[in-house]
């Protein structure tokens, strides 16, 4: 399926402002004006609940159609190429930044080269903590890609089958031993998380939608699905704080609504509706705008507090201008950086065609 989904941009570009807003909370609540608001920011960190079901759905495409035709090393060598050939601009921009701005560097060299890697899963372990989802990402593209690989034609059972056993695996530990995972030391934690999950239904999905397309059609009977998901994901997850901080916890409440609001994207690309442009250019751009926000935060942050008494700006309208500022600033990332990096990376994997004798 080569045509652009632009409601699955949009709910991109959504899952990426919700992420933003959920790191400028601290700094909204400087300000009393603003600190009214940051009871409901402090939910924007099912963003990433959102990128991983959305990048589930994404990647069983190119999964699918991609190591059939070309096979596994080509898919992965895609795939990783374009997260890291991304990811390390980033981080040199990221270490630049706080190494002459703030006098901040790594703890160890061990540390920052994990971090240059990705090999570290948890958020407090990395340089740049957001890079813990994009360790998980790779984790999931390896998984798929096998799927892929080994279970040809067999795809929907395979991963309906993977994910029970996941299911069955993370809720026996909450039944047997809720201590080793409310205290984050249950066995295998990463590698049989239940943020694989969120992936798989993703995945999902994502097959079904390429052979039962004409049932999304049905707007409003899907919205009857999608909707109350999103609604019931995140009620639930507002009753404690362990639904974000324990995976399996976290998957049946904020990636329930993750997966409704797929759902309920998928609906609305069936008709003539057109989402608002601005959440499409959101979508495009949400990689940078989610690697580099907490970047930019940081020295907007270092501004107000150093510099803006000796300006004579005022803080509300300063504070109201950080997310503009960021997306901003972010733009033209994307357009410098970003959308030339991925042009090199295809030209770099694209298969060099032999004259013919």
């Amino acid at each position: 399926m080569n045509e652009k989904l632009d409601w699955l941009q949009a709910l991109r570009g959504i899952a990426a402002l919700m992420v933003l807003f959920f790191h400028l909370g601290p700094h909204w609540a400087l300000v009393p004006e603003l600190a009214k608001f940051t009871s409901v920011m402090a939910y924007g960190f099912a963003g990433v609940d959102v990128f991983f079901v959305l990048s589930g759905f994404v990647v069983y495409q190119t999964a699918a159609c991609s190591i059939p035709a070309k096979g596994f090393l080509h898919y992965v060598n895609r795939r990783f190429s374009r997260i890291y050939f991304l990811y390390w601009p980033s981080f040199i921009l990221f270490t630049a930044i706080y190494f002459y701005l703030f006098s901040k560097k790594p703890e160890s060299i061990e540390k920052f080269l994990r971090s240059f890697l990705l090999f570290y899963p948890n958020i407090w372990d990395n340089w740049i903590p957001v890079a813990w989802s994009l360790t998980s990402e790779l984790y999931f593209y390896l998984i798929i890609g096998l799927i892929i690989l080994i279970f040809k034609g067999k795809h929907v059972y395979s991963i309906v089958s993977l994910i029970v056993l996941l299911l069955a695996w993370n809720i026996g530990w909450v039944i047997f031993d809720k201590t080793a995972v409310f205290s984050g030391e249950q066995p295998f934690r990463f590698a049989l998380s239940g943020l694989i999950i969120e992936f798989m239904t993703g995945c999902l999905l994502s097959a079904l939608y390429q052979t039962r397309q004409h049932f999304f059609s049905l707007t409003s009977k899907w919205s009857l699905f999608g909707i109350p998901m999103i609604i019931f994901g995140f009620y639930l997850g507002s009753t404690s704080v362990y639904f974000d901080r324990v995976e399996i916890l976290r998957l049946a409440s904020y990636g329930v609504a993750g997966f409704g609001a797929l759902i309920l994207a998928l609906s609305l690309q069936s008709t003539t509706i057109k989402p608002p442009r601005i959440l499409v250019l959101l979508g495009d751009m949400s990689f940078s705008l989610y690697l580099l926000h907490t970047v930019f935060l940081d020295v907007l942050g270092y501004f107000r507090h150093f510099h803006m008494s000796a300006y004579g700006i005022k803080i509300l309208p300063f504070s109201l201008m950080i997310p503009l500022i960021i997306i901003l600033v972010t733009y033209t990332w994307y357009r410098l950086v970003e959308i030339r990096t991925i042009q090199l990376v295809n030209a770099f994997s694209r298969p060099t065609l032999r004259p013919a004798p």
